[in-house]
């Protein structure tokens, strides 16, 4: 019987043991209680602004039986409880997510109703400290990592039943399953709770997956208390897979010395293998390719992490017909509808245990080993699991407990693919994991280079899986219309932080550009999103021994838009947009150095690849058709492969580029039966404008030579080292080889000049009528940069100025690779106080882990000093795309109408151009 009514009252000064609340003859003030429904967390109903102490109260009825034991059992508690029946203490817990239960005192076989007080510390996490490098999360040890992006649940937030049994109980967890799919034999592991340890029998049977069908012959034997395990045989099992889950049913009877039934259970599970073969993946034999998603438990609507099983059956759904096979349930356990679920649908769950940087010592290892005892058992069972990872990227995780880990796991979950963390590659030690792991977020013109730096570190080691825990995340940008039609002037918790702000930017969008400017915004934001999700995935796919990856995340959270379902429960990403590249059989392109831009006349080498991970292999004909923009240009090529499942398959072809006077797009389509048919977008480029006639520039003096700590390792510094990626810092001498060279008084002979820093002789030049194109590098006398998180923006492109008479989706579709390659930085107009004073032609919104506003940042922007003009290109202009554009800009500066009225002060701009390392905010 579950208990849903429950009475609850606050205690802000944790007086309530002192005084006794728990005895029925000193209960706190009646006018104090209210009402509160069960399953919920507290501060859903009364906020998070509360008292971290509070207690709950409840009559339950009395007992018909005398013989009848009596049990409050709880799905789980947030986080410390005490609980009383009739004043008697009954038992203790500490701990955020594992089910258990206190058995109630004898009942004296009458029906007067008894009481129960629960006093609950929700124990709520202090804020974070460092220690020495390190990062240390307060609060219970394994707390995860909830209350950093959500809140953290307070009180009752699973369910609460009152459960009648026998004088033999199981145990909550109390039934375990090993199943093996070669023998068919079956493991059982039983935990009872017995008063008449003997006295009565334990019957143990297995139905196979239509129910009602004995899959085994019953096993019957006497009732201990404690643990006991025996073992069963189902001959020839049906495996269980995504395609087909087939599940079996393991009924536990436990019956009295009396022959009555004192207790029952029925566990569901499967048999399935789940193994590694070299650096394979195998799934039943079979290579696998874990296409998954991070899921926080972040729910919007509701603090407890627990949304309906209605809800997880249309998210699974989904999630299925996008493409996607995994769920990382990332450092929290949900409630177990989330696995029956995911074992019934056939969706593979890889479980993080809730472990987030707590502080790991001699004093708390014992505690740290009794939770991980618990979570085995959750994890237990369900076939759906298939990767448990001890916890994330704990960078001072205690050796002994990781020891201890690794080898308990392997002796509870051997059917399971295991980690002692899932984590940046240094931080896990090979011996202790089945799969190597790296987690990173990184720039896509650097991401092949990371994904080759990987396959170096790992070609020396034992043969392993690649995957990555956490990866590929791009940002959106708030729906505001909708937002504040749902919220109105409220600013419930889990709103974007930078909503206010995000309305300020659209209304300024709006006023200084129009409103088509700001529709169209939006939508590139979301192109964006989409574009670089794509993109890094098939890139991933291009090695066949890239095992999977995990995709951040399954939705929005308050610092970060980041969702494929928004705060809204809307699905920004559909099955159209993702199916291609997130099925086991994708189709894939390799391009020329993985640019998206090359020059009109040359020919063009293509590479096709086909990814196979289904159980049947992509067919053998490849047909790919080829059409350019708004010219009467188009080609049909088919083409011969062999692919193999658990392989990649390339086809080479190449392609004879239309002459242009302009960028124009050049669609790709790619069919095979098989696989879902992909497409892509290649930008021809015309032949390089002639330079203007007047131009010169003045050569760098020194340069940028630190290496900035995002650049020493992939993943903004954190991740791996970085070995191939190479900075190209601009140097005008070498971009414009056969420009003459100016210095000092030769100043006042030029009218256009390209430039790295601006001196006090220049800033007077320009004033006086002369016009720069500035090309900084944090030398001293540039302007201060910055290196943006690309994946982190929403970026706005305006066809005015130098990109006026251009298809600005050229600059969207080359921004991300071609233009942000060798050389990765952005002018911080925001945090510098000038983004209003200039304008800008490429502009980025950084939504990442923003707090209150947006930061704006600047790739190519102009304004004037005085009578004269800069415009600056934090670009990268070494690829045919940058090239193209950097020439663009100049004939563009060159002429005569620019249509810029922003303006900055010569003294402003003086200010501004101190030594970089003064002024460098950080992103």
């Amino acid at each position: 019987m579950q208990i849903t009514h429950w009475q609850f009252c606050f205690d802000p000064d944790d007086r309530g043991v002192r005084d006794l609340w728990y005895s029925p003859t000193h209960p706190p003030d009646e006018n104090a209680w209210r009402d509160i429904a069960v399953p919920s967390a507290w501060n859903e109903s009364f906020g998070d602004d509360t008292p971290d102490v509070a207690w709950y109260r409840a009559e339950l009825p009395g007992s018909a039986r005398p013989d009848e034991r009596v049990w409050l059992s709880f799905g789980a508690v947030c986080t410390e409880i005490t609980a009383w029946c009739d004043g008697q203490l009954i038992g203790e817990h500490l701990g955020n997510w594992e089910p258990f239960a206190f058995e109630l005192p004898a009942f004296d076989g009458g029906h007067t109703p008894h009481r129960i007080v629960l006093r609950i510390d929700r124990l709520r996490p202090a804020p974070q400290t460092t220690i020495g490098d390190r990062v240390i999360q307060h609060g219970h040890i394994t707390k995860g990592f909830h209350d950093v992006l959500s809140r953290q649940p307070a009180g009752l937030w699973q369910p609460v039943e009152l459960v009648r049994t026998g004088p033999h109980a199981i145990r909550p967890l109390g039934v375990t399953v090993l199943a093996d799919l070669d023998s068919g034999e079956v493991a059982v592991d039983l935990r009872v709770a017995s008063r008449a340890p003997g006295a009565g029998k334990a019957r143990v049977c297995i139905l196979g997956p239509e129910e009602d069908e004995p899959a085994s012959d019953p096993c019957v034997f006497a009732v201990v208390d404690g643990t006991q395990t025996l073992r069963l045989n189902v001959g020839t099992p049906a495996a269980w897979s995504p395609d087909r889950p087939a599940l079996y049913t393991l009924r536990v009877e436990l019956f009295d010395a009396a022959g009555r039934l004192s207790d029952r259970l029925a566990v569901r599970f499967g048999f399935r293998k789940a193994e590694t073969r070299g650096r394979k993946l195998l799934l039943n034999g079979a290579p696998l390719h874990l296409s998954a998603i991070l899921d926080w438990g972040h729910e919007p609507m509701q603090t407890a992490p627990a949304p309906s099983r209605a809800e997880l059956r249309r998210r699974f759904e989904a999630l299925r017909a996008m493409g996607f096979n995994c769920l990382c349930v990332c450092l929290w356990y949900p409630p177990q509808d989330y696995y029956d679920l995911a074992d019934e649908m056939g969706m593979l769950v890889w479980q993080e245990h809730p472990l987030w940087k707590p502080e790991m010592n001699a004093d708390n290892r014992a505690e740290f080993k009794e939770h991980f005892e618990q979570f085995f058992r959750l994890d237990a069972n369900h076939p759906s699991v298939v990767i448990v990872s001890g916890s994330c990227e704990h960078d001072a995780m205690d050796p002994e407990v990781a020891a201890w880990w690794w080898d308990r796991a392997n002796a509870l979950l051997p059917d399971r693919l295991l980690q002692v963390q899932t984590a940046f590659f240094r931080l896990v030690p090979p011996e202790q994991t089945d799969l190597y792991d790296e987690h990173t977020y990184e720039n896509s013109g650097r991401w092949p280079e990371f994904l080759a730096d990987m396959d170096d570190t790992l070609a020396p080691l034992v043969d392993k899986p690649f995957v990555m825990g956490e990866s590929v995340l791009y940002n959106d940008w708030p729906d505001v219309a909708s937002m504040l039609s749902v919220v109105g002037d409220d600013r419930p918790w889990w709103v974007s932080k930078i909503l206010d702000n995000v309305v300020e930017i659209e209304q300024q969008i709006a006023d200084r550009y129009g409103q088509a400017t700001r529709e169209r915004f939006r939508r590139d934001a979301r192109r964006w999103n989409i574009r670089g999700r794509k993109w890094q995935t098939e890139v991933f796919r291009y090695n066949p021994d890239h095992a999977g990856l995990v995709h951040n995340g399954l939705r929005d959270v308050a610092q970060c838009p980041l969702g494929f379902m928004d705060d809204l429960d809307r699905w920004r990403l559909t099955p159209e947009h993702t199916r291609p590249w997130l099925a086991p059989n994708a189709l894939l392109l390799r391009t020329p150095n993985h640019m998206s831009a090359f020059r009109s006349g040359s020919l063009l080498g293509l590479e096709v690849g086909g990814s196979s991970f289904d159980q049947h292999p992509i067919g053998s004909a490849l047909g790919l058709r080829l059409e350019a923009e708004a010219i009467d240009w188009s080609r049909q090529e088919s083409l011969a492969w062999k692919p193999v499942v658990g392989d990649v398959a390339w086809a080479k072809v190449e392609i004879d580029l239309p002459e242009t006077d302009r960028p124009i797009r050049m669609d790709i389509e790619a069919h095979a039966s098989g696989a879902p048919s992909n497409h892509w977008r290649l930008w021809v480029l015309p032949a390089l404008d002639p330079l203007p006639d007047a131009l010169a520039v003045i050569p760098p003096e020194r340069g940028e030579s630190v290496t900035e700590f995002e650049e020493a390792r992939y993943s903004s510094g954190w991740g791996l080292d970085v070995r191939r990626w190479e900075k190209v810092v601009p140097d005008a001498a070498r971009l414009l080889s056969k420009t003459p060279r100016i210095e000092g008084a030769a100043l006042d002979d030029a009218e256009v000049l390209v430039a790295h820093v601006l001196t006090a002789e220049l800033i007077q030049w320009i004033e006086h009528g002369g016009r720069l194109l500035l090309l900084p590098d944090r030398s001293p006398n540039s302007i201060p940069m910055c290196i943006p998180t690309l994946w982190g923006q929403a970026p706005l492109i305006l066809d005015q100025g130098p990109l006026a008479g251009i298809n600005r989706e050229f600059v969207m579709d080359t921004l991300d690779r071609d233009l942000h390659h060798r050389w990765v930085r952005s002018v911080p107009t925001g945090e510098l106080g000038i983004a209003d004073e200039v304008t800008p032609y490429i502009r980025l919104h950084q939504t990442h882990d923003a707090v209150g506003k947006v930061h704006i940042l600047d790739d190519l922007f102009a304004f004037r000093v005085g009578r004269g003009l800069v415009t600056v290109s934090a670009l990268d202009h070494t690829t045919e795309a940058g090239g193209w554009l950097l020439r663009r800009v100049l004939t563009w500066l060159a002429g005569a109408d620019h249509g810029v009225e922003t303006e900055v002060s010569a003294d402003a701009l003086a200010k501004l151009v101190q030594p970089a390392e003064a002024h460098a905010p950080s992103t």
